[in-house]
């Protein structure tokens, strides 16, 4: 995949796979620069094979590219690549498509082999996946609210990069702060809630709680916030021990001895009891600790234990 953009006494080819900036001369070609972006971080092989195919379908190479340093670090550190059903949805991404074969052919799947060959750590390293609620995407924050709440993303189109990606300049205007806390849901009967407030505002302040709390702070200044912010805390709530971030926990049956005085820290594999200096003189004991099973269950402690895996369990 190369292009070539020549003049009169020399020619230059940037070879997109390879990332790469030659020059030709009269005499010979040499290695000008090297291009670092786009670059290519994943790419994907698929069949041509599906339901409404025929054998006339070719094969094909799909060939994720980023377009910057800061991108390629928050796809490596998200894991995915930010994605619709449809393909990538983020505007520092692209995507190429390079066909191979029909089924018939001999060289049918030979596509697939020419890159593994050239590019053997690349394949489906990053797959395709929508962004969780409130993720923190560089310049963006993800989010659904748009399908409760169309009106904000129809009076405040300057804001909205796409219909999930509200851009972060947006928490600087307070009247858009104050329309997105405040928006109702029309509804013509009792019968139906408002699931903008009682659902889909919530699930946001809450995710953004976790992925951004530089953010969150800034949140947290309006009423409407401090209000739900009571209403959404987790201490108390039980959860499976191993969904939690290392913190304080509290468990629901205590197996020491009465009189005891202990506290329990989960470190994200075992259960550390920790004695006060009584306990710890009186039985000859300082700390103990217990590897709990996958589904052992807890009460949170602290609120920033709570991850948005976190799972919690009703005990009722």
């Amino acid at each position: 995949m190369r292009a070539y953009f020549c003049s009169f006494s020399f020619c230059f080819i940037v070879d997109k796979l390879e990332s790469l900036l030659y020059y030709i001369t009269k005499d010979k070609r040499k290695k000008a620069k090297t291009m670092t972006y786009p670059k290519l971080i994943s790419w994907s092989y698929r069949t041509g094979r599906g339901l409404f195919t025929s054998k006339n379908d070719k094969d094909f190479v799909l060939l994720y590219y980023v377009k910057n340093e800061e991108t390629e670090a928050k796809i490596k550190q998200l894991g995915y690549i930010p994605s619709t059903p449809f393909g990538p949805d983020y505007p520092f991404v692209t995507v190429d498509k390079e066909w191979g074969n029909t089924q018939r052919a001999r060289s049918y799947g030979k596509i697939e082999k020419q890159y593994q060959k050239q590019y053997p750590d690349l394949q489906d390293k990053y797959l395709c996946k929508a962004p969780s609620e409130g993720e923190d995407l560089i310049d963006f924050i993800y989010t659904e609210l748009s399908d409760y709440a169309p009106s904000l993303l129809r009076n405040y189109q300057k804001y909205f990069w796409s219909k999930y990606h509200i851009k972060k300049e947006a928490f600087d205007d307070k009247e858009f702060i104050s329309k997105l806390l405040t928006h109702k849901q029309k509804t013509y009967d009792d019968a139906r809630i408002d699931e903008y407030q009682e659902k889909a505002l919530p699930e946001f302040l809450n995710a953004v709680k976790h992925y951004n709390k530089k953010l969150f702070y800034k949140l947290s200044k309006f009423d409407e916030v401090q209000s739900l912010d009571e209403k959404l805390s987790h201490v108390g709530h039980t959860v499976k021990v191993h969904t939690l971030k290392p913190s304080k926990v509290s468990l629901l049956k205590y197996f020491m001895p009465f009189g005891m005085n202990e506290s329990y820290y989960w470190n994200g594999e075992k259960i550390i009891i920790t004695f006060d200096d009584k306990s710890s003189k009186e039985y000859n004991l300082n700390t103990l600790y217990f590897t709990p099973n996958d589904d052992y269950i807890v009460r949170v402690v602290e609120e920033d234990s709570v991850t948005p895996i976190t799972e919690f369990v009703s005990t009722k």
